[in-house]
């Protein structure tokens, strides 16, 4: 055993945040692993956005949804334009960008969270509310279903 890594550890606490933030990643890995599509009608749409935005760049008209007349883009584009410059930077469909993203969203709303809590409270407070955001609804709705919502949590 490295008995350089613990006194490091001890001085920087933070990596003991890292262990419920890692939980949920491997939570939200499961699904990923084990469904083609994604979980929620949400996501559908987002990319259905992201492919308008490849196509037409930056538009606010959405010809295609509420045909024949089209609608209006109700939705700020960051969500959209991170997802489509991933899409293009792998080149690879959106859907599997955001297959992608889901465990590594998990895992940064819990941390981000965490490290709120840690350094509000403390050490045991952080990583206590990083397990119990863990077992909350809203975080799993959130954390498994990428949407553009999860970034209120992230901020």
């Amino acid at each position: 055993m490295n008995y350089e890594l613990i006194p490091r550890i001890r001085k920087n606490p933070v990596f003991f945040l890292l262990i419920p933030a890692l939980a949920a990643f491997f939570i939200a890995l499961v699904p990923t692993l084990k469904y083609q599509w994604p979980l929620s009608w949400d996501i559908f749409y987002h990319v259905h956005i992201v492919k308008l935005y490849l196509e037409h760049g930056l538009t606010i008209w959405d010809p295609l949804t509420c045909s024949p007349y089209g609608r209006t883009i109700g939705y700020p584009p960051l969500f959209h334009f991170l997802i489509a410059s991933l899409s293009i930077i792998f080149k690879t469909d959106p859907f599997f960008v955001v297959r992608l993203l889901q465990p590594f969203v998990a895992m940064l709303m819990v941390f981000s969270i965490s490290f709120l809590a840690y350094r509000f409270y403390g050490l045991i407070p952080g990583i206590s509310t990083g397990i119990l955001t863990i077992y909350s609804f809203i975080t799993i709705n959130r954390a498994l279903f990428v949407s553009p919502e999860i970034f209120i949590s992230l901020s």
